[in-house]
């Protein structure tokens, strides 16, 4: 009999992502909930469904991820990130489950002269960020074997995010404003789902236990918004005008980090794996969304 998978946040970006590559994953079942079948924040489902399932990996896809929103949506964004995370992560440490969390590049924050690594200082600016941050530091603090992947500018043919903001935004201009002056690495929700394909195919739960910590993953190469809108356009023969605006200027209610570009080399050379650059990916899923 299959050992059982959970997979909260089914659907989000990553969540969907998953699902589709679920028949790759032979030798787990993988279940899948929404926000309907399984609120995080209610800790008696949570009991409810590691009792009933005994799941030997669970993972949080699930997230409050309304960046601004949050910055007048505490509470929620506290509860979601923050709160849920730790009772699910006491769960994991109490019933011997591998936590795969998924993370974000907003739990830094300023300008560095090098890709970030999982051990460089946290600086969480915003409700969001503070949130997701606190989230991992109840995972560290418990006695649960984990995953933490951290990751950034998640896009996807699923769900709201920038690239299918940028084509709507096509549709009706020939001109738009974006952001020149944050700097990171656009990331496939499709290419993190193929990464946590792997781990599960590739690597026995001993040793995945055997590596718990944090992980940083991204697609390569890092680049600005902007020059990522120029390129989905271009991708799609749009002659859009692109003009470079300041995040100053632009005067979002929540602060976003200038600089996140996440350093690799340890997923990479933990697992062996492969990263393809950002324009590989961002062609992978403009071909999906032109199906």
């Amino acid at each position: 009999m299959k050992e059982n998978i959970l997979v909260t946040g089914s659907n989000g970006q990553l969540g969907r992502e998953l699902q589709l590559l679920q028949s790759l994953i032979p030798n787990y079942n993988l279940l899948f909930f929404d926000s309907k079948l399984w609120n995080i924040t209610d800790d008696n489902r949570s009991h409810e469904l590691f009792s009933l399932y005994k799941p030997k990996v669970l993972i949080n896809c699930a997230a409050y991820t309304a960046v601004d929103l949050a910055e007048s949506q505490v509470e929620l964004a506290y509860a979601i990130n923050s709160n849920a995370v730790n009772s699910l992560a006491q769960i994991c440490a109490n019933t011997n489950t591998l936590l795969i969390h998924i993370s974000t590049d907003y739990v830094f924050h300023g300008n560095s002269a090098e890709a970030l690594k999982e051990d460089s200082p946290k600086n969480p600016q915003g409700i969001y960020a503070k949130s997701k941050s606190k989230g991992e530091d109840y995972i560290i603090a418990s006695k649960a074997k984990y995953l933490i992947i951290r990751t950034s500018w998640v896009y996807s043919q699923f769900g709201s995010n920038f690239v299918k903001t940028m084509l709507k935004l096509a549709e009706t201009k020939t001109e738009l404003s974006v952001v020149n002056d944050q700097l990171g690495c656009p990331t496939h929700a499709a290419s993190i789902a193929r990464f946590l394909t792997y781990l599960l195919t590739h690597f026995s739960l001993e040793e995945l236990y055997s590596k718990t910590g944090i992980y940083h993953y991204s697609d390569a190469n890092p680049t600005n918004w902007n020059a990522f809108a120029k390129k989905i356009f271009e991708l799609t023969n749009r002659d859009i005008r692109v003009n470079a605006i300041s995040t100053a200027a632009f005067n979002a209610k929540a602060n976003r980090p200038l600089f996140s570009v996440l350093n690799t080399e340890k997923v990479k050379k933990t697992f062996e794996y492969t990263i393809d650059d950002w324009e590989v990916e961002l062609k992978k899923c403009l071909a999906l969304l032109n199906e």
